[in-house]
């Protein structure tokens, strides 16, 4: 858990009507904690009072407790070591060879052109909808096009959303690390600088100044 909403954070828990609905949650629960793929949240669909923590995942484990309540919840949380996440990009996830990614990219592409796909990207950033944007760059990234992926890159990397941002953030420092990308190491620095300069989400600028890092050190 890297975060609890209200402390340091953009989103609180108010927000949990609007996210519920974004992301189509279940009712009657609050959210503490989120990234737009697993949830933590106080469970009320069958407690008035003192309700028990539950972890929403649902493409993994669905819906599980954590806790009886809050304060077993909090008593239960441990300090754990920092993922080493140059380590995990660099060893644990594998790249296509080129075959393999222009198949992909066909296959992705779907006889779409750039100026088409440009313009389906702005339709998904006006929806304004997180779960949607996410699912976008994912597919972009699988087209291997750098102007594609700069284009959105660039729309996108200081939205409200701290998931959005991060997702930026993390293609970017895995282009870095691995030394490959679909475009100038350049235009990726220059990206990295304009998020560092409003960045303010820890875990994000961690991402951040570990691109810049291994981008500076290979000059």
């Amino acid at each position: 858990m890297n975060e609890l909403y209200g402390i340091r954070t953009e989103t609180n828990i108010l927000d949990s009507p609007a996210i519920i609905k974004e992301w189509g949650l279940p009712e009657n629960i609050i959210l503490i904690s989120g990234d737009g793929h697993t949830w933590i949240a106080l469970d009320y669909r069958e407690y008035s009072k003192n309700p028990p923590v539950i972890l929403i995942d649902e493409d993994v484990a669905g819906i599980q407790t954590l806790a009886a309540n809050f304060e077993d919840f909090i008593n239960g949380l441990t300090l754990d070591e920092p993922m080493d996440w140059a380590d995990y990009i660099l060893y644990e996830v594998s790249l296509p060879d080129e075959t393999t990614k222009l198949a992909i990219a066909a296959e992705v592409r779907n006889g779409r052109t750039n100026e088409e796909i440009r313009k389906e990207i702005e339709k998904v950033i006006a929806t304004g909808k997180t779960k949607e944007m996410e699912a976008c760059f994912s597919q972009l990234i699988q087209l291997y096009d750098g102007e594609l992926e700069l284009y959105m890159m660039e729309r996108i990397f200081d939205h409200p959303h701290n998931s959005i941002r991060e997702i930026v953030a993390e293609h970017l420092a895995a282009c870095a690390i691995r030394g490959e990308a679909e475009f100038s190491s350049e235009k990726m620095e220059e990206l990295l600088v304009m998020m560092e300069s409003k960045e303010e989400d820890e875990h994000i600028r961690y991402l951040i100044g570990l691109g810049l890092e291994k981008i500076r050190k290979g000059e």
